[in-house]
């Protein structure tokens, strides 16, 4: 199944990378580093402040959605309910953080241009949530086409406006400064997202949505809040480097960062194309017998491992070379490919034993395993002078807290499946 659903998907992400490669290029090259700094920080200062923004829902909707328990549309309904909600509640917390920054405690940014540039995003957060809701329901019904498609043209939008504002810097045509170039990045990011929106929800017409349940409500918390606090530490420890290093470092610096971590997002994007029917196609497993439930986990690992490895070898074998493809401003930053690199490897081969906790309904075991994230992230280890401590946690703990989290936390590995899953997805004490 895997191999049949697959390709699509992982042409889908071929293009997308390959665009967003070029996109990339255009702006550090011509644009600079300074105005995709403005542009990452202020993706990233949402982000921080989405703790609220899934909660462990998303995972909790693919689950029933997939398994067939309950109906359709009452699904739809009811997970289209909470996102909307979820994201109301998140754009009201930037908009209430955004007025204490400055308005109360009088305080600032490095630029105003930030402060308008995370207005402007709001709109492309709101799509960016609420898109879940078709692309859930694509994926818990294995239709990749209809998945990758608008994923693809959403990349190709927004990176060829990237592309055209390159060329308007590169020129020097009239009027190119009149508007920060991270203001127009933003926009850009909203338009093409909606269009992402939009045409994720034209291709499954007609929908079936009902009115909310509160009994699938309760299940779908019953089963999201041993995630929820996996879900607030991957919206934090994703975007707090970026914050951080813009207010002790500032814009170029922060650029530089964003542009290693969109260089090696491919490791994760690709085995994300691999990875994303686990769940669904082990929840169709999970009656059978245990040796091939965890068969199959094994065999996803060795999937996703085979795949992205030569990637993530190249990234570090030749990290001067790849970042000098794009500005040789990058060429002072290339080690820290070596840890990004690294740790979006142990994130990949990470996903077949979490999706396999999430499809036997251990999701506190999972909730135990971000536990083990949460401290290797906050405590990577004594460091008595400041500077040394934010450097070590924005380029080691990337690193080394999937390392022993791989290592040391239950559930990461073929034989603790085995210690902690009994027959039938029971926990055995």
């Amino acid at each position: 199944m895997i191999a049949k659903k697959s390709p699509l998907l992982v042409f889908g992400q071929v293009i997308n990378s390959l665009f967003g490669y070029i996109g990339l290029f255009f702006i550090i090259r011509f644009v600079g580093l300074q105005a995709w700094g403005y542009l990452s920080f202020s993706l990233a200062f949402i982000g921080v402040l989405s703790i609220v923004g899934d909660l462990g829902y998303g995972t909790a909707h693919l689950r029933y959605l997939s398994s067939g328990e309950y109906n359709e549309g009452v699904c739809n309904g009811t997970f289209l309910t909470i996102r909307t909600v979820q994201t109301m509640v998140t754009i009201g917390i930037v908009l209430g953080s955004l007025f204490v920054w400055i308005d109360i405690l009088h305080r600032g940014f490095e630029s105003n241009v930030e402060i308008y540039t995370i207005i402007l995003l709001l709109p492309y957060f709101f799509f960016a949530r609420l898109k879940d809701v078709p692309v859930i329901y694509y994926n818990a019904r294995l239709k990749s086409a209809r998945m990758s498609i608008p994923q693809i043209i959403e990349a190709l939008v927004r990176n060829s406006l990237f592309i055209l504002l390159g060329i308007v810097y590169l020129f020097r045509i009239p009027g190119y400064n009149t508007v920060g170039a991270a203001i127009v990045m933003a926009i850009i990011y909203s338009f093409s997202y909606f269009m992402f929106f939009l045409i994720s929800v034209l291709f499954g017409r007609p929908w079936k949505v009902n009115r909310p349940s509160m009994d699938l409500f309760k299940k779908y918390t019953k089963l999201a809040y041993p995630l929820a606090l996996a879900a607030v530490i991957g919206s934090v420890s994703g975007n707090i480097d970026k914050v951080l290093i813009e207010f002790y470092w500032h814009a170029v610096a922060t650029g530089a960062f964003a542009s290693l971590q969109r260089i090696s997002g491919p490791i994760a994007t690709f085995s994300g194309t691999i990875s994303i029917f686990f769940i669904p196609l082990l929840m169709k497993s999970r009656g059978s017998n245990d040796k091939k439930f965890k068969g199959d986990i094994s065999a996803f690992e060795r999937i996703i491992s085979i795949f992205i490895l030569p990637l993530v070898i190249i990234f570090i074998a030749l990290r001067v070379y790849v970042v000098n493809l794009w500005s040789a401003a990058l060429i002072p930053y290339a080690n820290i490919l070596i840890f990004l690199s690294i740790a979006s490897y142990l994130v990949a081969i990470n996903s077949a034993y979490s999706s396999s906790l999430v499809a036997r309904g251990l999701t506190n075991q999972d909730r135990k395993d971000y536990c083990c994230h949460a401290y290797s992230e906050y405590f990577p280890g004594y460091a008595p002078d400041t500077t040394r401590y934010i450097r070590n946690t924005l380029l080691l703990s990337g690193g080394f807290r999937r390392c022993r989290q791989y290592l040391y936390c239950p559930g990461f590995r073929g034989n603790s499946i085995q210690n902690h899953c009994g027959k039938g997805g029971k926990h055995e004490a």
